[in-house]
């Protein structure tokens, strides 16, 4: 994590199944990222829609300080989301194997979409479900 790191709830739901669990916002980070374990939890139980990609159109991220490499193997996304109990547009998370096993990182594209700001460790996310000025996912 190069930036200022804070943690957020946050709630998935499809229908009438949802989740509630704890994100890292992470200013480092390029993508939000969730574990390939937690993805297949969360689908498991209704919360997320997973699509896990044939191996040759998977991708690697450099991450951490150390610019160490992931391997980033699909996506998933929910209908509908909340961050700290605000209703936020659903956008994709990547599933990597190759993170702990109960992580979610929001990263930059949920940052900006989400209207989150990290500062001095402390979160403020803005009320409205997207930026105004951001595009389609």
């Amino acid at each position: 994590m190069i930036g200022e790191d804070a943690y957020v709830e946050v709630e998935f739901k499809i229908g009438t199944k949802k989740s509630k669990l704890k994100a890292l916002v992470d200013t480092g980070s390029y993508e939000n990222i969730i574990s390939r374990e937690l993805a297949k939890k969360l689908s498991e139980i209704g919360c997320l829609r997973c699509f896990v990609l044939p191996e040759k159109y998977w991708m690697s991220l450099k991450v951490g300080k150390k610019g160490e490499s992931i391997r980033l193997i699909g996506v998933c996304a929910s209908d509908y989301m909340k961050i700290e109990g605000i209703e936020k547009a659903p956008h994709i998370f990547w599933i990597s194997p190759d993170v702990p096993e109960d992580t979610l990182v929001i990263g930059h594209p949920g940052i900006d979409k989400w209207m989150i700001e990290v500062r001095n460790g402390k979160v403020e996310v803005k009320p409205g479900k997207m930026h105004p000025h951001y595009g389609f996912f």
